[in-house]
């Protein structure tokens, strides 16, 4: 292996490397233009919920119709916020997602060009093997870091998904149980 075809491996690495750098950052950017959709639509939604709310309310002509409208004008509210919380997380965890894929992308074609360096490099010098060895152990070592960060990195994301849809849930039956429970006063 010549020094001419490691610098052409370095340099192919090096637009490997920008090539994702630049996937990241397409990433970023659509992940950014959901995360204004979804906060846009939601505050449009509940914006016109509230409209329609203060027109219900301005039309109740005495206090008992005012608690049984009270009740009925929760609940949607509340899931549209359980939904934009449920949907704000699948956008997380689908960015997060197309990031680790692109990392583990990486880190392969890195692991690849560094190899081939290395084996290119053991191959015309004469008592490196020690060395390299201790360097082959370094990235391996690295590697293992890497795949158990990953690991970690993905049940956190599972755990906070199954926290979320919990969370949701239960606002929904406390909203639920709490509303019953107002109509069982009333009548």
């Amino acid at each position: 292996m010549t020094i001419s075809t490691s610098t052409e491996q370095i340099i192919a690495a090096q637009k490997a490397a920008f090539d994702t750098l630049l996937s990241f950052a397409n990433s970023s950017l659509n992940s950014i233009e959901k995360f204004n959709s979804l906060n846009l639509a939601t505050a449009r939604n509940l914006f016109s919920g509230q409209l329609e709310s203060i027109g219900k309310l301005a039309s109740v002509k005495n206090p008992q119709d005012a608690q049984a409208l009270n009740q009925t004008l929760a609940q949607p509210q509340i899931e549209k916020i359980a939904a934009y919380a449920r949907q704000f997380h699948d956008i997380a965890s689908e960015t997060q997602e197309e990031f680790v894929k692109l990392l583990e992308s990486q880190q392969a074609e890195l692991n690849d060009t560094l190899s081939s360096i290395l084996d290119g490099y053991a191959k015309t010098s004469g008592n490196s093997g020690a060395a390299l060895a201790a360097i082959k152990s370094a990235i391996s070592a690295a590697n293992s870091a890497f795949a158990k960060a990953n690991q970690a990195a993905r049940q956190v994301a599972g755990i906070t998904g199954a926290g979320v849809s919990a969370t949701v849930q239960a606002i929904g039956a406390a909203n639920q149980t709490q509303a019953s429970s107002r109509s069982k006063k009333t009548a």
